[in-house]
């Protein structure tokens, strides 16, 4: 690994977690939308052409594939989930379950959704902010 990336390895593995109990409308806001890229969804915010910002399904998909890629690399991939997975999806079809395989490659039930969070996180609380600007505005001009 070279210097840059190690150094935002470290940085993103030694972040403090936020504590989502003092807002629940962060809270909810990240579960929504962790939702919405897990299904494939671009999540966007803020109304304002300054204000706005968005997580990609592609971000989120590179998120994952650095994970396996991590997860490949750090040995952690015994049984080559991920031929199996390209085989079963090519041959075996219906066949085979490519669930547990992509569990077992991901490390975790969690992981995916993990992801999905972290890659919200950073945005969160401004994305509520926003949120809630717009609410106050349009009751204002009564729409």
């Amino acid at each position: 690994m070279n210097a840059a990336l190690q150094l935002a390895q470290f940085e993103y593995d030694n972040r403090l977690p936020v504590d989502l109990d003092e807002n629940p409308a962060i809270t909810e806001w990240i579960e929504q939308n962790a939702q919405r890229l897990m299904d494939g969804e671009t999540v966007t915010w803020g109304y304002k052409k300054s204000d706005k910002g968005q997580v990609t399904v592609d971000e989120f998909v590179t998120a994952v594939q650095e994970h396996l890629t991590s997860r490949q690399i750090d040995g952690q991939d015994n049984r080559d989930a991920f031929a199996r997975l390209c085989i079963a999806n090519l041959v075996w079809g219906h066949r085979f379950d490519g669930r547990d395989q992509a569990q077992y490659l991901m490390g975790s039930k969690s992981a995916l959704k993990d992801i999905a969070v972290n890659l919200l996180l950073p945005h969160a609380a401004r994305a509520v902010e926003l949120n809630a600007e717009w609410q106050r505005q349009s009751e204002e001009v009564g729409f």
